[in-house]
């Protein structure tokens, strides 16, 4: 065949088509849950604080004092910089204190009788 002929294109009547069914819905992978997420520290204020991003590449101002002082980086290693502590791990261990304490305080006031 020459390079200028072309071949006729065949005609396929439109039943003949099977229709292609969608992808199942379970095939999509879930979104994975973000495990660390990046939160931003205002040296300033000395907390976590909500930030505006300024025009050029990492940089951000606190909404609170408003100075470009932020740092940012996964809340794990934040507060494993500065040194602050969680909320709720604070709160845990303050709770098994107290229960120590309780502890020690009722060891100490039961005496035994004197007969």
């Amino acid at each position: 065949m020459n390079d200028t002929q072309t071949t006729p294109t065949p005609v396929i009547p439109a039943d003949a088509v099977t229709p292609v069914a969608p992808a199942p819905a379970a095939a999509v992978p879930p979104k994975p849950v973000d495990d660390n997420p990046i939160v931003f520290y205002c040296k300033d204020c000395g907390e976590i604080v909500d930030v505006r991003r300024v025009g050029g590449k990492y940089v951000y101002t606190c909404k609170k004092c408003g100075t470009k002082n932020v740092a940012f980086g996964t809340k794990k290693s934040i507060y494993g910089f500065f040194k602050l502590e969680d909320k709720e791990k604070a709160k845990l261990r303050e709770a098994k204190r107290e229960e120590k304490r309780r502890m020690q305080m009722g060891d100490k006031s039961i005496k035994p009788r004197a007969s």
